[in-house]
């Protein structure tokens, strides 16, 4: 299971005499992975089976479970676990623009690069 989130980092651009200058603040698309650490029968009885991860650290990553012989009003309680750090989108297409009667810089990112998608 994946779920992506935003974090605020600063871009800074190099100014051509070797001095980064604060550009602006930009939401950064992130990506933490998720797996089903357990499944099981929190009340009445059933069979649960955990099949393998297909397409990990994916956003198309899925863990199948075969529930089998349930009872009526039973629950299954699934236990999620962090399976890594967090991965960060980086820019891959940016536009910077100077104002020169204001004197300051101003940019966006048009494109990321997003590894988590295939």
């Amino acid at each position: 299971m994946k779920i992506g989130t935003a974090t605020v980092n600063e871009v800074s651009v190099n100014t051509g005499s070797g001095d980064l200058t604060p550009l602006s603040y930009v939401a950064v698309p992130i990506f933490k992975n998720y797996r089903i650490s357990n499944a099981v029968m929190g009340s009445g009885s059933g069979t649960l089976t955990m099949g393998a991860v297909s397409s990990d650290n994916t956003i198309n990553e899925t863990t199948p479970i075969t529930i089998a012989s349930i009872s009526k009003n039973a629950r299954i309680d699934l236990t999620f676990a962090l399976e890594n750090t967090r991965t960060d989108a980086t820019p891959s297409a940016c536009n910077v623009h100077y104002d020169k009667q204001g004197q300051k810089w101003s940019g966006t990112v048009s494109a990321w690069t997003m590894p988590w998608r295939p």
